[in-house]
């Protein structure tokens, strides 16, 4: 599905420093609230664990939140850089959003659980 049409679109104005470039820059990015793509919560909140979100990008690396975290209003999946879809060279089409952090080319959004 497009995230475009089938989602309400969220924006967030974010300072990342590239840890290979060493260069900071404050862009505007747009996407989806992560909230909006995730399945109910199938288990009790009090059951003892707290479930993990993670993004798993075409690089093979995966990105984990607790669930509690990913469902927050300033994380975003995010399609847009600076008014410009995401390429591949900005790590598009998908780039998690957050803090100033990111998880680049993500292809795959998995919800687990982690017992304490």
């Amino acid at each position: 599905a497009d995230l475009r049409a089938a989602y309400p679109r969220a924006e967030r104005e974010v300072t990342h420093k590239c840890t290979k470039s060493g260069n900071t820059k404050t862009q505007r990015w747009a996407g989806v609230r992560i909230r909006d793509l995730l399945p109910p919560r199938a288990a009790d909140p009090n059951a003892g664990w707290e479930p993990l979100v993670t993004f798993v990008g075409m690089d093979g690396f995966g990105y984990s939140l607790f669930r509690s975290r990913a469902e927050e209003d300033d994380v975003i999946l995010a399609y847009e850089q600076g008014g410009s879809p995401l390429d591949a060279e900005a790590c598009g089409p998908l780039r998690l959003v957050k803090d100033g952090q990111h998880a680049k080319w993500v292809e795959r959004i998995l919800v687990e659980q982690r017992r304490e």
